[in-house]
């Protein structure tokens, strides 16, 4: 078979590096399998470069399906720079599969996104807010996208902040960093709400809010965190819940986190 796996550190994790690389496990007695395979073959062929299909028969390739936990066929999952990026399980129409495949895929558009990077890095969120609503108007469906204009919305607007994520659903990869982000832009909103009979508290937050509007996230959670310490019912113990929010959206590999999660949890007790 023309898609069939030969190699799979050169034809797909070497080569996810260039291209994605959509890998389809499967097996000849799996039903739905038939059923999916000339589906995803069929878009492949008309991909256009933005993608290649791999087929690994885990007959004939165990240790391949062993190494990624595959459990039951058909399983698909889409590797990019050698990581898998998305996946599905079972049999889906070739409409659902192109929704699935334009969450997953690079944006045709990455020129355009990489400048309101560019606009936001060097403190022009307005600009790259703007930059970045042209090009979502072209893809409603850049749910990466999304989540980076949320993070941009938090800093200067948070109350548009939920609108922009509302349109990722519960069952997106990136829905637990949507929703922290979201709980945590109603927070930001009503912030200047929020005082103790502290100062050194009321002193802490004010640095935590100051570095969270910069990008500053170590500053910002350890200020934050200092302000717990000081004052555990800070904002009625909204702060805690904002805390807990900025971990799930920025995740527990960042930095930020992985240095002050002991410390969170310290200070709730």
């Amino acid at each position: 078979m023309a898609y069939e796996l030969k190699d799979f550190e050169t034809q797909v994790l070497a080569r996810s590096k260039d291209i994605p690389i959509v890998v389809d496990f499967w097996a000849p007695w799996c039903g739905p399998c038939k059923q999916l395979g000339p589906v995803i073959e069929d878009l492949a062929d008309k991909a256009a470069g933005r993608w290649e299909l791999v087929k690994v028969n885990t007959e004939d390739h165990p240790k391949v399906a062993l190494d990624y936990e595959v459990t039951s066929i058909p399983d698909v999952r889409m590797f990019r720079d050698g990581q898998v990026v998305g996946d599905f399980k079972g049999f889906m129409s070739p409409e659902m599969i192109t929704d699935w495949l334009e969450k997953h895929l690079p944006s045709e558009r990455d020129g355009d996104i990489q400048e309101a990077r560019q606009l936001a890095e060097t403190g022009n969120l307005p600009g790259a807010l703007t930059k970045a609503t042209e090009i979502l108007a072209a893809e409603p469906g850049n749910e990466e996208l999304r989540l980076q204009m949320g993070e941009w919305a938090l800093r200067i607007e948070p109350s548009s902040c939920l609108e922009l994520l509302a349109p990722i659903q519960a069952d997106s990869d990136l829905s637990e960093r949507a929703e922290g982000l979201g709980q945590l832009s109603r927070f930001v909103a009503d912030a200047t709400q929020f005082s103790s009979d502290s100062e050194k508290a009321n002193a802490a937050f004010a640095k935590g809010l100051a570095a969270l509007r910069a990008a500053d996230d170590t500053n910002w959670i350890d200020q934050w965190i200092e302000t717990i310490e000081r004052r555990k019912d800070f904002a009625d113990g909204r702060l805690i819940d904002a805390c807990k929010a900025a971990f799930r959206y920025l995740g527990p590999r960042h930095p930020a986190v992985d240095s002050n999660y002991r410390r969170f949890t310290s200070a709730l007790y």
